[in-house]
């Protein structure tokens, strides 16, 4: 009777425990390594993000890298998923760590002109011109941005917002949220370029235009080309 009661607690919590009957002493997940804070980090696979915790030495990783993770099989279905037990971490490769870098951007904006914050309940992200992330990337950064600022986020355009009440299209307002314009352009390997906008209302906005991305020694690094405000 207890088991069956601390299963149903599980399930009613929206979390339950995932056990490969295949693989019970032994499981591999692979992924991109997209935060890294004391011994936990968050990666990005197949699967969508997921935490890892446990036992294991972070200060030969850094962000970017792609990551053969070595478990013993069992997940905890949350969201982000959650694996606790590690074997080993095996470095596969390293690639850029383009989620960091539009966070440090997210941050830098959502700090300048602070008024425009006042009281929001959300912030909702139109990435559907940034060209050089994919979808789960995408999902990933908007997750992220909500754990990073401390408040929910989606993916939802300026029409969709109006569409939903959210937005007052007569006014241009969004009395309880944020709208984040995100455009890139991909220049090669080693440069792009962006604008991003913040908005809360006709007359308050604000803008990083025409800003130049460089990537040195493999970590990128921007230059504003000029800020707007309405």
């Amino acid at each position: 009777m207890k088991i069956i009661c601390a299963m149903l607690l599980m399930l009613l919590c929206g979390c339950s425990t995932l056990v490969r009957p295949d693989a019970i002493d032994h499981y591999q997940y692979e992924g991109k390594i997209v935060e890294i804070k004391d011994d936990q980090m968050m990666i990005l696979g197949k699967d969508g993000l997921v935490h890892v915790g446990g036992e294991f030495d972070t200060q030969s990783l850094k962000e970017g890298m792609q990551v053969l993770i070595d478990t013993n099989g069992t997940v905890n279905e949350t969201y982000p998923m959650s694996i606790q037990c590690i074997g080993s971490i095996q470095v596969v490769k390293e690639e850029d760590d383009l989620i960091g870098f539009y966070l440090d951007v997210i941050q830098d904006l959502f700090d300048t002109d602070p008024g425009l914050n006042d009281k929001i309940e959300m912030i909702a992200f139109d990435l559907s011109k940034a060209d050089n992330l994919d979808e789960a990337e995408k999902d990933a950064l908007i997750w992220m941005a909500g754990s990073m600022l401390g408040t929910d986020t989606r993916a939802a355009t300026y029409d969709e917002l109006v569409e939903e009440g959210l937005i007052d299209d007569e006014n241009l307002y969004f009395e309880k949220g944020l709208l984040f314009n995100l455009e890139a352009k991909t220049v090669d390997e080693n440069h792009f370029t962006f604008t991003i906008q913040k908005w809360r209302s006709g007359l308050g906005a604000y803008w990083f235009a025409d800003c130049k991305a460089v990537k040195t020694d493999n970590e990128w690094h921007y230059e504003i080309g000029a800020q707007m405000i309405s």
